[in-house]
């Protein structure tokens, strides 16, 4: 679990994301994926794109709204934030 904190808080610092690849070979290990302090939009939305287990947050109406939002995506808005979250 630490080694998961760990990617996910200094990915952003590196200018790296925890890619859907990187989420899908922790699920496959059956470990959970959880991030804390997203409190930047585009920090929420990128996890909330790789399907982590669980996001923590300052600021949750902004999160909430964020993953409201994601799911009234046409398909073509998903693929494109699928890509975007693998690089």
């Amino acid at each position: 679990m630490f080694v998961v904190a760990y990617i996910a808080l200094i990915a952003p610092i590196l200018g790296i994301g925890l890619s859907i690849t990187a989420t899908k070979n922790l699920f496959a290990e059956g470990k959970k994926a959880l991030v804390w302090t997203a409190n930047e939009a585009g920090s929420q939305k990128h996890f909330l794109c790789t399907r982590v287990d669980g996001l923590i947050t300052d600021n949750v109406s902004q999160a909430m709204k964020i993953a409201s939002e994601m799911e009234k995506r046409s398909d073509f808005d998903r693929m494109v934030d699928k890509v975007k979250t693998m690089f």
